[in-house]
């Protein structure tokens, strides 16, 4: 004959059974259900909306850029520049024995070109008072830019150039850079960069902007605003002829 359950396991399986039956309740309310997801969507528009106000500079700073450098969101008024691109300043100096020299560099990148995602640069050096720029660098360049007259001495090796290194490829959504300063030279029918170099290795390469970034956003919500201020003042040269005509609009 076996013994009664004891009453305090009676009342656990109880209370066990009660709270099963309260959460299947609360799973089948479509009014909670309604709440649940309206939180949802909610908290998905709010981080959405955070992300959407972030600058081209934002997204830099907290990717990859060098301590040497700032990082501003570009100027309208400037040549150079403009209100889809961002420019990143940066100056060091450079003190060894194989490389004494400051080196400025300021670069202007435009992530929303339509000609494809591009950089330029301006290279300014101390010692030759050298002032030099490039421009037209395009999503898909891998290429070494030698600062004119520039170069290291390195013992047992004799001069070597001094770079600007840019690497640039993808697109707005999915944009992938390397820029810096670097030195590279043929050592025995081999090409050998600063990072190899003994007493060189020191101090370069530097690298300036680094990283894979997401600026797709920012050049949509732009084209979307660009497209519907065409559309108020007339998209066409027609459509904008005939409302200078009536003078709603200027030709300026």
């Amino acid at each position: 004959m076996t013994s009664a359950p004891p009453l305090l396991f009676l009342l656990s399986l109880l209370l066990a059974l009660s709270a099963t039956q309260a959460q299947k309740k609360k799973a089948d309310n479509p009014l909670l259900r309604g709440i649940q997801g309206k939180l949802g969507s909610i908290s998905t528009s709010i981080n959405s909306s955070k992300n959407h106000t972030k600058s081209f500079c934002d997204r830099v700073n907290t990717t990859g850029i060098s301590k040497d450098c700032s990082c501003r969101n570009g100027n309208e008024t400037a040549s150079d520049e403009g209100p889809l691109s961002f420019v990143v300043e940066c100056e060091r100096a450079f003190e060894s024995m194989v490389f004494n020299d400051t080196i400025g560099l300021k670069l202007v990148v435009a992530p929303c070109d339509q000609a494809g995602s591009s950089v330029s640069f301006n290279v300014v050096e101390k010692n030759h008072n050298l002032d030099y720029e490039i421009s037209g660098i395009h999503a898909g360049d891998e290429v070494n830019y030698p600062i004119p007259g520039v170069s290291a001495i390195v013992p047992g090796i004799g001069h070597i150039g001094i770079d600007v290194a840019v690497l640039i490829f993808g697109n707005p959504d999915e944009l992938s850079m390397k820029v810096g300063v670097n030195a590279c030279a043929a050592v025995r029918d081999k090409q050998v960069c600063a990072s190899a170099i003994p007493g060189l290795s020191r101090i370069l390469p530097w690298w300036i902007l680094w990283g894979t970034y997401s600026f797709g956003d920012i050049c949509t919500a732009n084209s979307t605003s660009t497209a519907a201020a065409a559309v108020r003042m007339g998209s066409t040269p027609m459509e904008r002829l005939a409302k200078q005509q009536q003078g709603v609009i200027s030709e300026a």
